[in-house]
């Protein structure tokens, strides 16, 4: 994943995402059911390049890897679930702390 970020390469990250979900599914299938219904049919159509669940699973958080041109029917997908949604992106610095607002 690594690479592919900082090549710019999302095919790589895509496949490294999709690989990460797949591992976890073999954990147990609890960790992907909250997302993986209301996902498939978006992966399978392509508007989905790949997801994984993060944090504590089962009703916590999910990253969502949109493709270009998809992120009206990804976004109205999402609303449909009642799902809050944080846009993101890949940066060189990641979390900074600063001890001053």
């Amino acid at each position: 994943m690594a690479n592919g970020l900082s090549t710019g390469d999302m095919s790589k990250v895509a496949e490294a995402m999709r690989q990460n979900c797949e591992a976890t599914g073999t954990l147990h299938a609890d960790i992907n059911s909250p997302y993986k219904a209301a996902l498939s049919a978006l992966f399978q159509s392509q508007h989905v390049l790949a997801w994984k669940p993060v944090g504590a699973g089962d009703g916590g958080c999910v990253i969502v890897l949109v493709q270009k041109g998809s992120e009206l029917i990804v976004h109205q997908a999402c609303e449909k679930e009642s799902w809050s949604q944080k846009l993101w992106d890949y940066d060189d610095f990641g979390v900074q702390y600063k001890d001053e607002i």
